[in-house]
């Protein structure tokens, strides 16, 4: 049996009162931090609402005009699409998944950005793996699309062509501005999370205008609208 140390009392040692006094001073720590934390969204009153309406109508506001500047693009192709109309049937499709595809690169790097995962130096490493899962993405998504216009429309295969070929160079296109815009906004010091909604009104306009470039190229004359199947 062990013998106490002369001149120093022992003092028995309570493990349950040391953690007692660490859960209560963890407790302190929690508490005075989250009254230290800044008034979070659910908490805005009347002139919170009112800030946030004033900002995010500016920002839809300027995209709306930016967006209808694809009345000169639909204007300058309006001969090609009168004569296969064909074009205007799928244009929505392919900018929608344009759209999708640029707001999935978008979200991931706004995330990314914002928990310290990603740091500026990464962008080319980061726009480098985009750009492979964005190829392979466009890849698969064009065959979908080319299955999918065929089966309705075998009677117009150079139109099915250019709608698929147009197809996959949006999406690429798509996922390179995904990529780039949250990099972008965070350099010049413009809220990322006005990435997303620039992604969609910058393909709206670059997807139709990519459409009919190359449907004016593909599409011979020669092939008109009435060449469907009627399915």
């Amino acid at each position: 049996m062990e013998m106490a140390e002369p001149g120093i009392a022992s003092v028995p040692v309570n493990p349950k009162v040391g953690l007692v006094d660490a859960m209560e001073e963890e407790h302190v720590v929690h508490y005075s931090v989250q009254e230290e934390l800044p008034r979070t969204y659910l908490h805005l009153g009347f002139r919170g609402i009112f800030d946030v309406v004033c900002q995010r109508t500016v920002v839809l506001v300027v995209l709306l005009l930016i967006q209808s500047l694809s009345q000169f693009i639909l204007e300058m192709y309006e001969g090609l699409i009168s004569r296969h109309v064909i074009i205007p049937m799928f244009l929505t499709m392919i900018i929608g998944a344009g759209g999708n595809a640029g707001n999935q690169s978008a979200v991931r790097c706004i995330t990314g950005l914002t928990t310290r995962e990603f740091r500026r130096s990464d962008f080319l490493l980061v726009l480098r793996k985009e750009v492979l899962c964005g190829l392979i993405i466009s890849s698969l998504l064009t065959l979908v699309g080319f299955a999918r216009v065929y089966y309705f429309y075998w009677g117009q295969f150079y139109s099915t062509i250019a709608i698929s070929l147009s197809l996959f160079c949006v999406i690429t296109i798509s996922v390179l501005f995904g990529t780039t815009l949250p990099f972008l906004f965070q350099f010049v010091g413009i809220n990322r999370e006005h990435a997303a909604p620039c992604i969609q009104v910058l393909m709206d306009i670059t997807g139709v205008f990519i459409t009919c470039f190359l449907c004016s190229l593909v599409i011979p004359s020669s092939e008109s609208s009435g060449g469907n199947s009627g399915k």
